[in-house]
């Protein structure tokens, strides 16, 4: 969930008597205003700290208001008017974390109802971010009254997103949690600009589900709940209700509803000869619960990954496509097919919800965004013959080359992946298929020949079996053996929680 910047702010006045304290140089009373009101509207910065501020709703993204006044009875008169707000705006300046607004009422003595709401464009136009019905006043003669008021949040969209790695899915498809241990959240009301809405103008937000054995707690003051499962294979709808502050109607969405499953980890196994995804739930006993097969898309299947909605992707390296599946991963119904500028895809990835490709005879590296069928929005060129991906946890990105029949390289690059590489690591070996990071985050290769190693010794490498050498130390920079391991030849294996 990309929210933004969380402000809270005060709607006050300011008591105008004989021109002092309104924040504008003001006439005296008899001359200018023989009686009226007055409210000041201070409207924060995008980020400004709440430090000091009063905690009444008035979104950063506020650019005008509009105010209307009714007689509260026979007596008095009616005012209507819409006032921009802006730093340059007539009877506005700057003040700590923003600027405010003077805005003086015209009226006779009398009691008055006023209805007030804010908006994201000028002229009283855009998205109604903020609103106050029925504020009562009384203006006496001779005087200004100062009009206090707490702006509720006009709620525009309710977020609610996961905040643990066992939890996949999003608002709007629905949440899997895998296991029964406690999962947390975070709920929030966004108004028409898209700011969480925040203090006294907030919605009280209360959760239920219509299963009774998933065990919620209330969301907190910094938006936060969790939830108990109960055993594998629970479903639940979880209701989100949104109550405006001091009992008056909500206004906007004010409800959201999205379904709620326990799940249990599942491994994806690539077959190439047989053209097939199959799916075997852990304890991986029993018959496969998905299998996707050339019907779906499949064309010599390579290497998979998943975005953190769940979705499967599997590259073809025959068909020179990525496909994709959604859950429950239907074996003829692919969500989408990825082909432009994709070449015999050796080796897939996902990271930050963007789709990485290696393009094996072409010798570029493809990055594709969400719905990922356009075309690449970067494109890394005058790669050798690309066949692994890496990323590392400040989302540098690592190819492994084949250079020549005998050596390869890995070739590092830093986001966003349009500059030229920032390091260059040589002396690989023949094959260097695979690449990970150890604990210590020092990178790892593997060689499926006869190679010698930068650290000066040789290792005589089977088809049946993986070296995995210490190439470098990001950290450090060194270069040092670290053990051999015999491994059976194996398909492909991914793990989906």
């Amino acid at each position: 969930m990309d929210v933004r910047t969380v402000a809270a702010v005060s709607l006050f006045t300011l008591v105008g008597c004989g021109g002092a304290g309104t924040g504008v140089p003001q006439a005296p009373l008899a001359q200018a205003i023989p009686s009226g009101a007055s409210m000041t509207v201070a409207v924060p910065l995008v980020g400004a700290s709440q430090a000091g501020l009063r905690p009444a709703y008035v979104s950063s993204a506020t650019q005008s208001i509009s105010i209307a006044v009714r007689p509260n009875g026979n007596a008095g008169t009616s005012l209507s008017l819409t006032q921009n707000l802006t730093p340059t705006s007539p009877g506005c300046s700057p003040v700590r974390n923003g600027f405010s607004c003077t805005i003086d009422l015209r009226l006779s003595p009398a009691s008055y109802l006023a209805t007030l709401s804010t908006y994201s464009g000028p002229g009283a136009t855009g998205s109604q971010l903020s609103t106050a019905q029925n504020v009562a006043f009384t203006v006496t003669s001779g005087s200004v009254t100062p009009v206090k008021v707490t702006l509720n949040g006009v709620i525009g969209s309710i977020s609610v997103t996961a905040t643990s790695s066992t939890v996949l899915g999003s608002l709007a498809k629905g949440f899997a949690i895998y296991g029964t241990s406690p999962q947390t959240f975070t709920v929030a009301a966004l108004d028409g600009s898209g700011e969480t809405i925040v203090g006294a103008g907030a919605p009280t937000i209360a959760l239920s589900s219509s299963n009774a054995a998933f065990t919620l707690t209330q969301p907190g003051a910094a938006g936060t709940f969790t939830v108990t499962p109960p055993v594998s294979g629970a479903v639940a709808t979880i209701t989100v209700n949104a109550t405006a502050p001091g009992g008056a109607a909500c206004v906007g969405t004010c409800s959201v509803r999205f379904p709620l499953q326990t799940a249990t980890e599942t491994v994806f196994v690539t077959s190439q000869n047989a053209n097939t995804v199959t799916a075997y739930p852990v304890p991986l006993v029993g018959n496969a619960v998905v299998s996707i097969d050339a019907r779906g898309g499949l064309n010599l299947p390579t290497r998979m990954a998943f975005d953190s909605k769940g979705d499967l992707f599997v590259g073809n390296f025959s068909g020179n496509t990525v496909t994709e599946y959604a859950p429950p991963y239907a074996a003829d119904a692919p969500t989408a097919t990825i082909g432009n500028g994709v070449n015999s895809p050796q080796w897939i990835s996902v990271s930050n919800n963007n789709l990485f490709v290696d393009n094996q005879f072409t010798g570029t590296v493809t990055e594709y965004a969400a719905p990922y069928t356009g075309a690449p929005v970067t494109t890394i060129a005058g790669l050798a013959t690309p066949v692994c991906l890496l990323f590392d946890g400040s989302q540098d990105l690592f190819v492994s080359e084949l250079v020549t029949g005998t050596s390869s390289n890995v070739v590092e690059f830093a986001p966003p992946y349009t500059g030229a590489a920032i390091n260059t690591f040589t002396g690989m070996g023949a094959s260097a298929y695979s690449l990970a990071l150890d604990t210590n985050r020092d990178l790892l290769s593997e060689c499926c020949r006869a190679a010698t190693s930068r650290c000066g010794r040789s290792h005589t490498c089977q088809p049946v079996c993986r070296c995995w050498l210490r190439t470098v130390s990001i950290k450090r920079k060194t270069w040092r053996s670290i053990r051999r391991r015999k491994i059976s030849s194996a398909p492909t294996l991914e793990t989906a929680r």
